[in-house]
């Protein structure tokens, strides 16, 4: 004969502990506005502003002797980066639809857009010279902010302009470091162009091909441009690269850059089939971690261009 052992009271605490722990509702709105969350903009934001900072260093005749020219670099540093990050801001308050959420994106936006305004006049009051890019970087910038509004913040259009007015940032920081009004605009010596054509192939590349291994997986359409992209960048490298290098210069620069944009045209046909094998291997992260190494290369091969 059976007993069957009566119901035992138990507390409410007890009862909460008994029952499955619902999950964490998630943040709505929880992107951080005052810190941009695409990492894979990061490398492309910085290493131009770096690469053109050393070089303007290096063709300084006494860069350490004159702390007007370091505040001056200092001052186009803060301007680009401010802008992003206002930019960034602008972007999630013009998506944002509740009032709440236009308030809170609204902070960083307008002080962000204050603090580039401020270092955008000390940069002027400093070198009013540097005005003369405004006509090269307008166009870029405002087909980025066109894009927002039109809600295709990561078109490929978008990414491309963004991407070139960070590549003008080399020849703009050598500009205000080194050249005097009539060579302000020049792209000489040849290296300092052919640096800025690299970094600009590079980064505009990687727009299709990590396309190919995220938001646009398995696209023919987009392996197709990503691979025809690339060898069209092989050979413009190439070409540039053994032209200065018959002339003697370039020589290490000219070799890093043409094996690294060989693996460039490689990586387009071999690591997409690898993402294919193993989707759920190929995470942003990952693709993020295996670009650093020819970023790298990319650094080294401008920063040693002269």
């Amino acid at each position: 004969m059976s007993t069957r052992r009566p119901p035992t009271p138990t507390s409410p605490e007890a009862s909460a502990e008994a029952k499955p722990k619902a999950k964490p509702k998630s943040k709505r709105g929880g992107i951080n506005p005052w810190v941009p969350n695409q990492h894979g903009a990061w490398a492309m934001l910085i290493l131009p502003l770096l690469i053109g900072f050393i070089l303007g260093l290096r063709m300084s005749p006494a860069p350490f002797q004159s702390p007007r020219t370091l505040v001056l670099l200092l001052s186009i540093a803060a301007t680009w980066i401010l802008g992003y990050f206002m930019f960034f801001a602008f972007d999630l308050w013009f998506k944002a639809r509740s009032p709440q959420r236009k308030r809170r994106y609204r902070t960083p936006m307008l002080t962000y857009g204050s603090l580039v305004a401020g270092f955008g006049l000390l940069t002027l009051a400093l070198r009013w010279q540097m005005v003369l890019w405004v006509f090269f970087f307008l166009p870029l910038v405002t087909w980025a902010f066109i894009e927002v509004v039109r809600r295709q913040p990561r078109s490929l259009s978008s990414g491309i302009s963004t991407t070139l007015a960070s590549s003008l940032m080399i020849p703009v920081m050598v500009s205000a470091a080194t050249m005097p009004l009539p060579e302000f605009l020049s792209f000489q010596p040849l290296e300092l162009l052919a640096a800025t054509v690299a970094v600009a192939l590079y980064f505009v590349g990687t727009i299709p091909y990590v396309k190919t291994l995220i938001r646009e997986k398995g696209n023919p359409a987009y392996l197709k441009l990503s691979f025809f992209y690339h060898l069209a960048a092989l050979l413009i490298v190439a070409a540039f690269s053994l032209w200065l290098m018959a002339g003697g210069r370039f020589l290490v620069s000219g070799v890093l850059l043409i094996g690294l944009f060989s693996w460039c045209l490689y990586r387009t046909r071999k690591i997409p089939a690898l993402a294919a094998q193993n989707p759920r291997a190929w995470t942003p992260k990952r693709v993020g971690v295996w670009e650093m190494p020819p970023t790298l290369v990319l650094g080294i091969a401008c920063v040693l261009c002269l």
